[in-house]
């Protein structure tokens, strides 16, 4: 397995989330069956159109939650005893009339065996609690000294020591429409490359002037630009990190949403709302 090489800039879970019950008189296992009616909705949908989601049918799923009250899931998907991919989903971000039943939003979703949160790069046996914020994701330790350590969720890599506090999180600025909703359709897709690629093969990204990309349209430059490899540039943890991962496929949802799958362990998917907030995708 590869190891991400993170770089730091000059400028330098295990308890359910809390689920909102309607007023009407839903009841748990009402909320329940919603939710894994809808996430097998995203799942099934995936599967369909998506070649390289095809390994999802029948595979098994289990639910965790991130971290108490943040109404946030990570939904494991496996077969034969090993991971497939995985689903991050949330209650909607403008929550819905009290007698409405909860909707639920798509946060993130990835391919591969080295999912979000995998219990192998979990930070055991001390307690650690799971954060989830796209490409910031960690887990948030407790030092004997009251400082906080922090382990990225996907790879189990710490974070430079000069990243001592909680950062803002950037995943709950996030507006509704910037997600897929609960009846979303995968409707188009464009692959550049099915296999893992490390941004650092090649560096002519790093010289690369960024993109003019809208957060809500330039997923059309993205499908039709006739270019073969772009790299997006996140900078986490207020600037302290600097991220790069090669684009590998983009998915594009009701003709109006896009989410910019990267390589990093296996795909992992994100709203293209929220990659321009936290970096840049260049061309290289």
């Amino acid at each position: 397995m590869n190891v991400r090489f993170w770089a730091v800039c000059l400028l330098l879970i295990a308890s359910l989330g809390s689920p909102t019950y309607a007023a009407s008189g839903e009841t748990k296992a009402d909320w329940d069956r919603q939710f894994h009616r809808q996430i097998a909705h995203w799942i099934e949908d995936l599967a369909a159109k998506d070649e390289q989601f095809a390994v999802w049918k029948g595979a098994e799923t289990d639910v965790q939650g991130l971290g108490v009250h943040s109404r946030q899931w990570l939904v494991r998907l496996s077969k034969a005893g090993s991971y497939v991919g995985y689903l991050v989903v949330g209650e909607a971000p403008e929550p819905p009339s009290s007698a409405d039943k909860p909707a639920f939003v798509l946060l993130e979703y990835g391919l591969g065996e080295f999912i979000l949160f995998h219990d192998a790069f979990a930070p055991l046996p001390i307690a650690a609690e799971p954060v989830y914020d796209g490409f910031a994701s960690h887990w948030e330790v407790t030092l004997a000294d009251q400082d906080q350590q922090f382990i990225d969720a996907k790879t189990g890599e710490k974070y430079p020591s000069t990243i001592n506090r909680t950062p803002a999180l950037v995943m709950p600025t996030l507006s509704a429409r910037d997600l897929v909703r609960p009846d979303g359709s995968l409707t188009r897709q464009r692959t550049l490359t099915r296999e893992e690629s490390d941004p650092f093969d090649r560096i002519d990204w790093v010289k690369a002037a960024p993109l003019a990309i809208d957060e809500r349209e330039g997923w059309r430059t993205l499908l039709n630009d006739q270019r073969q490899r772009y790299v997006v540039v996140a900078s986490l943890f207020q600037d302290q990190v600097c991220a790069p991962f090669t684009v590998g496929t983009i998915h594009v949802w009701d003709d109006s949403v896009a989410y910019i799958g990267v390589w990093d362990e296996g795909l992992r998917f994100l709203p293209i709302t929220y990659v321009t907030k936290v970096g840049s995708l260049v061309a290289g």
